[in-house]
């Protein structure tokens, strides 16, 4: 997790042409070309936006008055944070039987 400025940040995050998608109240930027690249599933980002996304994705939440995103809220964070742990214990006990 890591703050962002502007649009140049936020296509080298995603590693490429930025694309908004949304769900489950969250918002996110991922790369608009992530499928066809054949960018790694992203277990976390398809588990708090309810669909497949691929790739890294850069969470925001919302816009504001004047169409502007905004940073996401602490508690938007933590869920996060979880999100990320879990899907990292979930890789390693995969590993240690034998997965991927």
């Amino acid at each position: 997790v890591m703050p962002l400025n502007g649009l140049k940040e936020m296509q080298e995050s995603v590693g490429g042409m930025i694309e908004m998608t949304a769900g489950n109240g969250w918002d996110a930027y991922v790369n608009e070309n992530g499928l066809m690249m054949d960018l790694a599933y992203n277990a976390t980002a398809t588990d708090l936006l309810g669909h497949p996304i691929v790739g890294n994705a850069v969470f925001f939440g919302g816009y504001d008055d004047e169409g502007e995103d905004i940073d996401i809220s602490d508690q938007q964070l933590n869920q996060l944070l979880v999100g990320q742990a879990r899907t990292a214990v979930l890789k390693h006990f995969n590993t240690r039987r034998g997965g991927k």
